[in-house]
Order: structure tokens, then C-alpha cells, then sequence
């Protein structure tokens, strides 16, 4: 009796599965298509899909500061920080979702190998 109950239980988790894989995969297709990611504030940087109706949605009323750790540096001199690109996927979702733009909410906090470009551009901004 005990294997059969098991089973009973097994059964509607691998269904769920199941449905879970097949809307993946048929989600897959659009995200491929032209569109579907966009960088409407940071142009070329933050690919991000706005979802309108997501379960979180920064609210236009409200003011955000968020705080970013850039621990990793780019993989050659010359590349932009990987960890940028996070930072303006969140800018570009925020905006999306009708929060203003402030540059003072989003503040980078660059430490071990995410610190030599920010200390290199800093020494460039001496410079000129």
C-alpha cells in the first residue's frame, strides 16, 4: 500500500515538471526574437524584458537607493566591468517601471578586482 501512495504523490510534481519545461522551452523561441530584450535608458548595456505585470514592480511614488558590489574586474584591461551590466539592467528596469532617474540612487561600491578600472578612471579624470 506505502509504494502506491508514494506514487500518488509523485505523480502531480513530475506533471509540474513537465508543464514547467515545456513553457521554458516555449518561451525560449521568443526570447530570440527582435524586441524582447531592450536597454531603453542605457543604451547597449542592462538587456532586460519588462514585465508589466510582475510580481515586483518598482513603484514611481517611492524613491530607491541601491547600493552595487563590484568584486570582479574584467577579464582583459580594455573590457567593460561584467558587474556594470547589472547595474544598468536594474537602471533600465526601474526607469521602465516609471521611477524616475536619478544618478545619486545607485551607487557603485568597486573593491578587490572590481577596483583597478574604477581607480584607473579615476586617475584619468585627474588627468583631463
Amino acid at each position: 500500500m506505502e509504494p502506491q501512495s508514494t506514487m500518488h504523490k509523485i505523480k502531480p510534481v513530475l506533471a509540474a515538471a513537465m508543464l514547467a519545461a515545456a513553457s521554458v522551452s516555449a518561451q525560449a523561441g521568443t526570447m530570440d526574437s527582435p524586441g524582447f530584450w531592450t536597454t531603453p535608458t542605457i543604451h547597449d548595456y542592462g538587456k532586460s524584458h519588462f514585465l508589466p505585470n510582475g510580481a515586483f514592480k518598482p513603484q514611481p511614488g517611492h524613491t530607491y537607493k541601491i547600493v552595487f558590489a563590484l568584486t570582479q574586474g574584467p577579464k582583459t584591461p580594455g573590457e567593460v566591468n561584467p558587474a556594470l551590466d547589472v547595474v544598468a539592467r536594474a537602471v533600465n528596469l526601474y526607469v521602465a517601471s516609471g521611477v524616475p532617474l536619478h544618478w545619486d540612487s545607485a551607487l557603485t561600491n568597486p573593491s578587490g578586482r572590481g577596483g583597478p578600472n574604477a581607480e584607473a578612471a579615476a586617475r584619468h579624470k585627474e588627468a583631463t
